[in-house]
């Protein structure tokens, strides 16, 4: 039995784009924006199987963001349907500013229910996550005193404690310290190897082999499965280039700063 499952899904959504004046002194009488509708998956079918590991590659980042959200059920298709069976999971850290005036223990708490857990389940797995984070001696501490990473460590700590049969990660699969960070692909093998279904969007080719069973490709605002050696061999590929394409501004920047200087 499939843990979700989408048949022809279609999302579409509406871009806002500022209306040029033909003249500059002429008034636009229709307003200054305009609004248009654009698709940004189409036909997307897919399934995903109890212990599965799919990792999404979309060059782009936000069409598969969104696939991910109507894996989990936070957003709604505008086309074609989608069957969960279970309680699903997009898993995502606060920023620092809505935690700062709680504790470390008080914001594993408001996270538990950001998470959709209820009071009996954040008492039965509070422990079990601030342990895991290796936050349990420092619960009384204010938040605001840690770096961020530490309470996307506590974030994920806490959500892989939920009781969820679909796990969606959006750059949360390896999170925190150095050394917390050897912990996380441990535990979502251990989490697959108990049935739970985990969907991954994440930059890392290194990560693809050690979790993947599957790989999804979103082309064309549709999915193509492809095989996890080609997945590696593409998020290394678009790697490479996303860090040559910073290479090359930094250098393009440092030019422009010398040429400014010198004038």
């Amino acid at each position: 039995m499939k843990t979700a499952k989408l048949e022809k899904v279609g999302v579409e959504v509406v871009r806002t784009k500022r209306r040029r004046r033909r003249h500059s002194k002429v008034p636009l009488l229709m307003g200054s924006k305009e609004q248009t509708r654009h698709w940004v998956v189409q036909n997307a079918t897919m399934s995903v199987a109890p212990g599965d590991c799919i990792f999404l590659l979309d060059p782009e980042g936000n069409r598969s963001a969104i696939l991910m959200k109507v894996l989990t059920g936070l957003v709604l298709p505008d086309a074609g349907t989608v069957v969960h069976r279970g309680r699903s999971l997009m898993l995502t850290a606060p920023s620092r500013g809505w935690v700062k005036s709680l504790s470390l223990g008080q914001a594993g708490r408001l996270l538990g229910g950001m998470y959709g857990m209820t009071d009996e389940e954040i008492d039965d797995r509070i422990e079990a996550g601030m342990d895991f984070a290796g936050l349990t001696d420092k619960s009384w501490k204010p938040s605001e005193e840690f770096e961020r990473r530490i309470i996307r460590q506590l974030a994920f700590s806490l959500g892989t404690t939920a009781p969820v049969k679909l796990l969606g990660l959006d750059q949360m699969a390896v999170v925190g310290t150095p050394e917390f960070r050897l912990k996380c692909v441990p535990r979502i093998r251990e989490l697959m190897a108990d049935g739970t279904s985990v969907v991954v969007i994440d930059r890392d080719p290194n990560l693809i082999p050690q979790l993947a069973t599957r790989a999804i490709r979103v082309k064309r605002k549709k999915l193509v499965e492809i095989s996890v050696a080609e997945a590696e061999d593409l998020s290394r590929e678009w790697a490479q280039s996303k860090r040559y394409a910073r290479r090359r501004l930094r250098k393009d920047t440092s030019e422009d700063d010398e040429h400014e200087d010198f004038i």
